[in-house]
Parts: C-alpha cells; structure tokens; sequence
C-alpha cells in the first residue's frame, strides 16, 4: 500500500518505481527522449527485460519532468476524486487503484484504459481502447476499440489530429435488442 503523502520522483538517474506484492508490475515514470526530459507516468510489465507498458497516463501530453514544480505549483491533475483518499495500491493483475476511508476505489487505471486490456480487466459500455501512434508516441493513434451505449462492440479509425471518428470497420453485433452487450472482459480461459 502507498499511503497519503508518499511522491514518485520523475528522474532518468533515480529508477524508483512502485511494485505489486508479486513484482509483475511497476507504477512509475519512463523518460520518453534521451534527454531525459519529458516522462511518462505509466504501469509496466516488471519482470520481464522488453518492460512493456501496459497503461498511461496523458500520453497526448505527457509530464514534464515533476508533476509539481520545486515550489510546489502543480503542473497536471488527473481529476478531481470525491471522498478522502487513505492510500494507493498497485495490484497483481496490474491496476493502480486510489482509496477511500472505507478502502473503496476511488479511482483506478482499469476503469481508465489507454491502449492495452490486462487480464481480469473489463471495459464497460462507452469504454474506448485506443492504438497508440507509434511504439514510443504515447499519443491516441488511429484505431479505436468501443463498447457503445447500444452494446455493439466495434473497431473504427480516427482521422488525426481532428479526432473525427469514421464509420465502423468492424461491429461485432452485440447489440441485440433481447440480450445486448455490457461489458468486455478479458477472462482466464
């Protein structure tokens, strides 16, 4: 558990992460360049030498080198959450999850997906999975995967940079008006 008042530094010279209790997955920050300049705030694959990233946050803007400058004004915000936050957790199946007193999610980067769906994780209706634009562009790319409201499933591209959203090229057909589709889970199989 990370508690209240734990911090992260974003340094190329300090590779401080934060663990899951099995060491599968770290939370930290990734330098992006060689100058070690610009980071990214991410979970990756731990054990593994590739250390694949599996999540992101604001890979469209990603963080200067601290999120909060030397005299303390802030520089990115990932929302306002309601309640009181106790403490932090990055769990085994690779999810950062942001407490309440009464140890419910406040927040957690599974109901927040970037462009990779882990294991035991489920996207809810209105979910978007997004491609990135290249292997080190951490930026939405041009293909999108969505659970619409009506419980199709569909995969569209993205005209970029206006975000202009094409017509489906693949629509699973989950929409039935007897049994439409809730939810996708990747589900041990």
């Amino acid at each position: 558990n990370i508690t209240v008042g734990q911090s992260l530094p974003a340094d190329a010279s300090n590779s401080t992460a934060w663990l899951s209790p099995s060491n599968e997955f770290a939370f930290g920050f990734r330098p992006l360049d060689e100058t070690n300049t610009t980071f990214l705030l991410c979970i990756w694959y731990a054990d593994i030498p590739d250390r694949t990233i599996v999540w992101s946050a604001n890979g469209d803007s990603p963080a200067p080198a601290v999120l909060a400058n030397p005299q303390g004004s802030e520089i990115w915000r990932s929302g306002q959450l309601s309640g009181g936050v106790t403490s932090a957790s990055l769990t085994d199946s690779g999810n950062f999850v942001i407490r309440a007193r009464n140890s419910s999610p406040l927040w957690e980067t599974f109901g927040n997906p970037t462009d990779t769906i882990l294991p035991s994780q489920t996207l809810g209706r209105g979910i978007i999975l997004s491609s990135r634009r290249s292997e080190s562009d951490f930026s939405k790319g041009r293909f999108r995967l969505i659970l619409q409201g009506d419980g199709n499933l569909v995969l569209t591209t993205v005209n970029l940079p206006t975000e202009q959203v094409n017509g489906a090229y693949y629509a699973a057909g989950t929409n039935s008006a007897t049994d439409p589709g809730t939810q996708l889970a990747f589900d041990y199989i």
